[in-house]
């Protein structure tokens, strides 16, 4: 059972990284799909399509990555394998 749910739950801040990035680029695409759509009624479509999707990706996909970059970082915290320098002493502060 133990390898059934790490094959099925592991790694999952990749995981909801890699789904941002697919998610963007489907938004992306759909929005280039409506534009060339609606461009034979109104032929400045396709160019305000294209930033009206670019817009509702960022807005939607933004999110859901920062989420799975923030699972990643605490599971290498948590781990002790986070690849960072070493934190200053309470009373130091980097660059000085």
């Amino acid at each position: 059972m133990q390898q059934f749910t790490d094959t099925l739950f592991g790694n999952v801040g990749h995981r909801l990284k890699i789904m941002a990035v697919v998610l963007f680029v489907l938004e992306v695409l759909g929005s280039i799909v409506l534009g060339l759509s609606r461009i034979f009624y109104n032929p400045e479509a396709l160019p305000l399509a294209v930033l009206a999707g670019l817009a509702v990706a960022a807005f939607t996909t933004y999110p859901l990555y920062g989420f799975g970059q923030l699972v990643e970082d605490l599971h290498a915290i948590r781990t002790g394998g986070a690849d960072s320098q070493p934190t200053p002493a309470s009373g130091e502060l980097p660059g000085r």
